[in-house]
């Protein structure tokens, strides 16, 4: 197996684990069983299982990217990429089987860790920052895909959630 191999492995190993369980309760131990490599493998590829964390969210997020990429794609038509993106949801949300763990593992292991660690702090920020990014571009190929006219988009203001007033 080649080094980029086993570094690939063990961040999808280590994804795996967390997002089954808590960052908490995961150790280099079971990454490393897991995954089939010795600590000094782990050892060579990252200084520390925040380290791992930190990479396994990066790794994360460019597949993420790559499929928003495709569901976008403006090969698909807008139809389609409201479909594509309808599908994402439900699978990443919703989950569509037992083996699938719906939500955001990330966001939950760092609240498990504590934060205490100021490079999970800092890559949880970067996290948020591009999600910030996705809610901003979101309306907008959204509009796209109804066809509403640029001069509509944020025309309107969202009345939920709903508020029961007195």
């Amino acid at each position: 197996m080649s080094p980029t191999d086993t570094r690939t492995l063990l961040l999808e190993t280590a994804l795996n684990l967390i997002w089954n369980s808590n960052y908490t309760s995961v150790g280099v131990n079971e990454i490393c069983k897991q995954a089939g490599v010795t600590k000094g493998s782990f050892y060579h590829h990252f200084e520390s299982k925040a380290e791992l964390f930190c990479e396994a969210t990066s790794h994360y997020w460019e597949e993420i990217r790559q499929e928003l990429d495709c569901i976008f794609s403006p090969i698909n038509s807008p139809l389609e990429q409201l479909e594509n993106w309808l599908q994402f949801i439900y699978i990443n949300k919703v989950g569509e089987d037992k083996d699938n763990v719906p939500g955001c593992a990330f966001f939950t292991a760092g609240m498990q860790s504590g934060c205490g660690e100021n490079r999970i702090t800092d890559t949880l920020q970067l996290m948020t920052d591009r999600i910030s990014n996705i809610k901003k571009d979101l309306p907008e190929g959204i509009y796209r895909i109804l066809g509403l006219k640029p001069e509509f988009w944020y025309s309107a203001k969202p009345t939920w959630p709903c508020t029961q007033e007195a």
